[in-house]
């Protein structure tokens, strides 16, 4: 009985103290905790309820291990004409008329320690 309360105590103690320990001496990039306002608006989300796949917009995605960034031609391919009028398409095809591509803000990175391909969860 003594040691399922020593046991039922110390799991969350040693818990809350792996969760503050350093996982590398490797100095990892501090991301901002807000997240920065994005260049132009953009929905995943409004994307894939019309049917468009990751690999239509992420290209390299299939062989790489990070997905890269879809060309500002690439998403004026549509928007030329869906949505033209909208203000973010607005500033997309000004983006994309002086030659540039959208600034993104990067939003989340993994730890240090964990690697995510991209190739891999598409063939998955």
């Amino acid at each position: 009985m003594k040691h399922a309360v020593v046991i039922v105590l110390a799991v969350p103690l040693v818990s809350l103290l792996a969760q503050r320990a350093p996982v590398s001496d490797r100095k990892e990039e501090k991301l901002p905790r807000a997240v920065s306002p994005q260049p132009v608006a953009f929905s995943h989300r409004s994307h894939a309820a019309l049917g468009l796949r990751c690999l239509d917009c992420h290209k390299g995605a299939a062989e790489k291990d990070q997905a890269g960034m879809p060309a500002a031609s690439l998403c004026m391919g549509c928007h030329t004409t869906v949505k033209a009028g909208s203000p973010e398409i607005i500033k997309l095809a000004g983006i994309h008329k002086r030659g540039g591509q959208p600034a993104w803000v990067r939003v989340y990175r993994v730890p240090g320690f964990v690697f995510f391909s991209h190739a891999s969860h598409v063939k998955a």
